[in-house]
């Protein structure tokens, strides 16, 4: 990132670093058609992909729900659009771009490392934020 680029974002954070995985706030929601976020591995599949215990497809990759500042910044070359206003954490960290799915193609939150830190500033434990996001 150039210092140009890094001075844009400045003032963008990534709501993740508040909320975490678990604790959905309310703010803008943005969905992510280009990314995906994947579902879960199980490690009871046989060879023919059904789950073994339900006999079952394995799920279907996830919409990506986004905050709006990643949607501005992150994902601005992306096809992102504005859902509602609701709960929601961001998943922005933990996405794919949905044509690279086997490449597992991060497409790397690039607003999550100063958002860590300005959540730590305001007196926010990140600290459970940055366990998941080493994952």
């Amino acid at each position: 990132m150039t210092d140009e680029e890094d001075t844009a974002t400045d003032e963008f954070y990534c709501t993740r670093a508040v909320t975490g995985g678990d604790n959905a706030t309310h703010q803008a929601i943005y969905i992510c058609d280009t990314c995906q976020l994947l579902p879960p591995q199980s490690n009871d599949d046989d060879d023919d992909g059904k789950d073994t215990k339900m006999n079952v497809d394995p799920p279907q990759p996830l919409p990506s729900c986004i905050c709006q500042s990643c949607a501005e910044v992150c994902h601005a070359d992306h096809d992102v659009y504005f859902v509602g206003m609701g709960p929601c954490t961001c998943d922005c960290p933990n996405l794919v771009i949905a044509e690279n799915q086997e490449e597992q193609h991060c497409c790397c939150c690039v607003l999550e490392h100063s958002s860590i830190e300005e959540a730590k500033k305001l007196g926010f434990d990140s600290s459970n934020t940055e366990k998941e996001l080493k994952k």
